[in-house]
């Protein structure tokens, strides 16, 4: 990497962390929260590999988590700078959907939950919906052919299946979220003359911030017992953003 290039690097690092700085000061830091879901990641992590890791490790396992959780989750639209832009943005959908999951993951930590492994299947099965309801104009869990979320996994041969002890389950969880490209626009005479468009990041984190705050979407996003899952968006011609994450 040319000097330039890492001067870059480190302001674009700078700026990231000033304005984390700026939100937590405002909010408190969670970081107990933060370090239990790290200390738990770790025993998941030597859980499945079968053997116990050193202290050191885990100590370095631990602050890596809390450091990516801070300045990964997501924060306030007041404290949003440079998420918003006044020319639109071309979307990467699996970029898109890759930083959603990421941010997921981010709130799971913060919270005391391992972060959950991005299953491909699932991802499929999320876009597949959302597409579904940007072409029909709908916004359901439930398909209008009555289909949901696990039936939509047994059409293409996923299911889910959960050992808990007494008996087994099949049922895919998911989240869905309905936004738009842009935060608001402008008008004059009765006509559109400029839109407030969102970033691919400031999109991102205004559909998982919606989620984080309706208490249902926020349970399903933070519950332990999930350990896998799949984002999925579609864009309607009408720019209406649909948003799909489904859980297993």
């Amino acid at each position: 990497m040319s000097n330039q290039g890492h001067d870059r690097l480190k302001a674009s690092f700078a700026r990231t962390v000033a304005a984390r700085g700026r939100h937590w000061a405002g909010h408190g830091l969670k970081l107990r929260a933060t370090a239990v879901g790290a200390k738990q990641w770790v025993r998941g992590f030597e859980k499945a590999f079968g053997r116990r890791t050193s202290r050191p490790v885990r100590i370095a396992a631990a602050l890596l988590l809390v450091t990516c959780a801070y300045l990964l989750a997501p924060y306030d639209d007041a404290q949003a700078q440079g998420f918003h832009s006044k020319v639109k943005p071309a979307i990467d959908l699996r970029q898109l959907e890759s930083r959603m999951h990421e941010l997921v993951n981010a709130e799971r930590v913060r919270h005391g939950s391992p972060p959950l492994e991005h299953i491909e299947k699932l991802r499929l099965i999320a876009r597949s919906h959302s597409k579904d309801m940007a072409k029909r104009a709908y916004f359901a869990h439930t398909s209008p052919e009555g289909h949901s979320a696990t039936d939509r996994g047994n059409l293409v041969g996923y299911n889910c299946r959960k050992d808990n002890e007494s008996r087994y389950t099949y049922r895919i969880a998911e989240n869905i979220y309905q936004s738009w490209l842009y935060n608001s626009y402008k008008t004059l005479n009765g006509r559109i003359v400029s839109y407030n468009w969102f970033t691919p990041e400031g999109l991102a984190r205004r559909v998982v911030k919606g989620w984080m705050r309706s208490r249902k979407h926020k349970e399903n996003i933070l519950k332990a017992s999930y350990e896998g899952a799949g984002m999925g968006v579609a864009i309607a011609k009408d720019g209406k953003v649909y948003a799909t994450q489904n859980f297993c």
